[in-house]
């Protein structure tokens, strides 16, 4: 049973696991370090991935591991353990994962201080911020010494869209490089709440029918390949895209679900300076846009409502479950309205240094901070060692700090085969370092070994993988073994 679950956590982690990866900043041989900085220039003439195979993933969990998520009873089965869970989190927790998939990319570099990138990729993310309060009901329900629940601060924000971007560095000085990308964006679904209220008081002394008082409210924002209304209950459109297409599968129904109406844009900034002959200062602002939703978009909202409920006397009264049920209808019935609505990107920023006391040799730091809600952001510090081996090797060794988690140690490697280049890169090697273990000591129980104790304690999966071709290179650091 624990090795089906040491499985199971992997392959989760595996599929489930996008913060972007900052290990990539100080590859500068990596075509895809113009994700986090667009004034990363190339030495090569020319280069494209291969299409579908550069892939971003990454998972946070703020405050959370597997080792305060789950526990072992006496029969040995692991179960998820809510007052574990309540203890181990902070006043307010969140989950982010984003994740992104280059359908074709490719760069050209122009004269000697042009560089240009194009890439068509799709992208989608997820946030959850819930407080400690909502783990603490989860754990011990409702108690003469705890007779509320009060949920507020409680958002969730999921978007899938396409971008579009076109990308140009550009060298203004032998010592200063500036880079702007423009996007173009199309959303294909989302969901997030603006606003989230559920209060519950119940009077326990009362312990004949327990009467409560409940308070509501809620706004919702929905935008997607299904329509729907809301009346008395809710009806789902049969004309809209998705619907339309698994009944009538053709070009036409299928564009509409590829390229709704729900349209922004999105614009990087960046720079590379070089003050001093051995010191490098660079800095990036990512994803600075918008997205205007149109497409089947709903405002799902409920006002604030009160209510004062006496409890239930099912012996005395046969409607008591009917009541009951009215009740719960009259505070939580949506208003559904056909709203367009905006949704802003989670913009990154980067600050970063490096010292390269060699040519091929960057010792650096970079600072991170990604933008969850508007009024949350979060931030990370990063250290790192990277070394560019002539002909086609670079490696790059990373430590990452995110807010609670201090065991992230990653890694990036790209390998050049003339002009096939290989890459992977993560900031936490406690994935793959199981992954390794695990086949590799199939005799060990695989809740013995440092891998899976790294592994539990960890918060943090992310990869980037990929395959470019690269042509046209002139410097030997971007020499391919066989050339």
């Amino acid at each position: 049973m624990k090795r089906i679950v040491a499985i199971f956590t992997f392959i989760l982690l595996s599929i489930a696991a996008f913060p972007q990866l900052a290990t990539s900043y100080y590859m500068t041989n990596l075509r895809q370090s113009i994700y986090t900085n667009p004034a990363r220039m190339q030495d090569c003439g020319f280069s494209f991935s291969f299409p579908m195979l550069n892939l971003n993933t990454s998972l946070f969990l703020s405050t959370l591991n597997v080792n305060n998520i789950f526990s072992v009873d006496n029969a040995g089965q692991y179960y998820v353990d809510f007052d574990k869970i309540a203890s181990n989190s902070a006043d307010f927790n969140y989950l982010y994962n984003s994740n992104q998939i280059s359908l074709f990319s490719f760069g050209v570099r122009i004269g000697y201080p042009l560089y240009l990138h194009m890439d068509h990729s799709i992208k989608a993310s997820f946030y959850a911020n819930y407080p400690r309060g909502l783990m603490e009901f989860l754990a011990q329900g409702i108690s003469p010494s705890n007779p509320s629940f009060v949920l507020t601060d409680f958002n969730l924000s999921s978007t899938i869209y396409k971008q579009t971007s076109l990308s140009a560095g550009f060298k203004l000085t032998k010592d200063l490089t500036i880079g702007a990308s423009i996007k173009r964006l199309t959303g294909l679904a989302t969901f997030y709440t603006r606003s989230t209220t559920f209060n519950l008081t119940i009077d326990t002394a009362n312990d004949a029918n327990y009467p409560m008082n409940i308070t509501t409210a809620y706004d919702f924002f929905y935008a997607g390949p299904v329509g729907f209304t809301y009346t008395d209950s809710l009806v789902v459109d049969s004309n809209s895209a998705l619907l339309a297409y698994s009944n009538n599968p053709s070009f036409s129904t299928l564009k509409s679900i590829i390229s709704p109406n729900n349209h922004g844009w999105a614009l990087d900034l960046g720079f590379v300076y070089k003050p001093i002959k051995y010191v490098e200062v660079s800095g990036s602002i990512i994803d600075l846009g918008y997205i205007k939703w149109k497409t089947n978009s709903k405002e799902i909202s409920h006002q604030e409502t009160s209510y004062y409920f006496d409890g239930l006397d099912i012996l005395n009264d046969t409607n008591a479950t009917e009541k009951f049920i009215d009740t719960l209808k009259t505070l939580i019935e949506p208003t559904v309205a056909d709203n367009e609505f905006t949704t802003y990107l989670n913009t990154r920023i980067y600050l970063g240094v490096a010292v390269k006391p060699v040519e091929y040799l960057s010792l650096g730091f970079a600072f991170q901070s990604i933008k969850l809600q508007p009024r949350n952001w979060m931030n990370i510090y990063h250290f790192s060692a990277a070394v560019n081996v002539g002909y086609g090797w670079s490696l790059t060794g990373t430590y990452s700090i995110y807010p609670h988690s201090y065991n992230n140690f990653g890694m990036g490697l790209a390998l050049k085969l003339g002009p096939m280049q290989l890459y992977f890169i993560t900031d936490n090697l406690a994935l793959p370092n199981f992954g390794i273990s695990y086949f590799t000591n199939s005799n060990t129980p695989p809740d013995q070994n440092s891998a899976t104790l790294w592994l539990k304690k960890t918060q943090l999966a992310n990869f980037h993988f990929g395959l470019n071709f690269n042509f046209g290179c002139k410097d030997r650091l971007d020499y391919g073994l066989l050339d």
